[in-house]
């Protein structure tokens, strides 16, 4: 209340400031404090240490903090930043998105480490629900549309799916993080154009690449084009997303549908610890536990405990992995495996064809 209270004076323009862009100063905050605490048992770094904690805030200068949940809560118009640009969708399984996942989404993603990097854009207009991101890479628009989040790029198209990857690597942390369970996986889709469709966002369709189409599975011999960025992002499945043709197919694979559609479900399920020691002799275990979420604390832990022995602490760290994420499945190792950071890509493939040969053959 205090922060959105109009005052007089400076004070008022801070917190118009704060509605209007989600821009929080550490001079601002001191000035409230003033006098309200004395001496100060709650200091102002302590504050703001919380709300990043809660993953309400985000330092992004030197003193200045982003908030996103205060900022306006206009319906969202992208239209004049994408202009006919077609966006590009994600969702959980059951397409619906966690209460409040999106502002820690936003902080999420100003939080990253690695490449890309993202800041907020101090030129648009900001709203509760439609966010502007910069990167050296180009602009990012994240849209959330209750069921799904839209992702508009402005850039260079080379770098769409690294973009897009970037927001799912960081869903998935955010999501383990917040211990959110029960939604399903992360699926990319395209929104369908055909007004009777029943699934017009996460769009199941069939991918036509020698004339750059999908067919719609909901409405008979109904067929739409892709944009440029939506084909490129589909079709990149090389590194780390296998998840760009999940629920796609083209003509020269559908007669491995049932197949593709035993080898999804057999990834789906939960490894065995046995499994793991005997397909992923990986040296890189302490690169696969951070990609798996676990603790950097935990990981020098575990590396103490056995002397750097590798076969030890790679036994260790899955054990730590299956016993922290109760939803752990062969898939998220598979990505893993696949990412940039452990670039294991041959084992990945290897891990995958002889599980699902064994798995299918009982």
């Amino acid at each position: 209340a205090s922060f959105t209270r109009p005052r007089a004076g400076p004070i008022s323009e801070d917190c118009e400031k704060l509605r209007t862009t989600g821009i929080l100063t550490k001079e601002f905050v001191e000035e409230l404090f003033r006098g309200k605490f004395n001496p100060h048992p709650f200091t102002v770094d302590n504050f703001f240490a919380l709300l990043e904690y809660l993953r309400i805030a985000v330092q992004i200068e030197k003193d200045t903090y982003f908030i996103p949940c205060v900022l306006p809560l206009d319906d969202p118009n992208p239209v004049k930043f994408v202009k006919e640009r077609s966006p590009a969708l994600l969702t959980w399984g059951k397409n619906v998105l966690p209460q409040g996942f999106f502002p820690a989404l936003i902080v999420q993603l100003l939080r990253r480490k690695s490449a890309p990097h993202f800041r907020p854009s101090r030129g648009a207009k900001q709203l509760r629900r439609a966010v502007y991101l910069n990167s050296q890479d180009g602009a990012l628009l994240v849209v959330d549309q209750t069921s799904w989040f839209e992702l508009y790029f402005s850039g260079e198209i080379l770098k769409f799916p690294l973009m897009l990857e970037a927001v799912e690597e960081s869903s998935r942390r955010l999501a383990d993080r917040m211990k959110i369970h029960g939604y399903g996986e992360l699926i990319r889709g395209v929104r369908c154009p055909g007004v009777s469709c029943d699934a017009p966002f996460i769009h199941p369709g069939i991918i036509l690449p020698q004339c750059n189409m999908a067919e719609c599975t909901e409405m008979e011999a109904y067929r739409f084009e892709l944009s440029p960025e939506q084909k490129h992002w589909i079709k990149s499945s090389s590194g780390a997303s296998p998840d760009a043709k999940q629920g796609y197919k083209t003509p020269s694979n559908q007669s491995e549908d049932s197949s593709d559609i035993k080898d999804m479900a057999i990834l789906s399920r939960r490894p065995e610890l046995a499994e793991l020691e005997n397909h992923v002799r990986t040296n890189q275990w302490h690169a696969v536990g951070l990609q798996l979420h676990l603790e950097e604390n935990d990981l020098v832990a575990i590396e103490r405990e056995y002397c750097g022995d590798i076969a030890s602490c790679r036994r260790s760290m899955f054990d730590l992995w299956l016993k922290t994420f109760p939803e752990a499945s062969r898939k998220q190792l598979f990505d893993c495996l696949k990412s940039k950071a452990v670039a294991e890509i041959h084992m990945a493939e290897q891990y995958r064809e002889c599980i699902c040969r064994q798995l299918s053959q009982k």
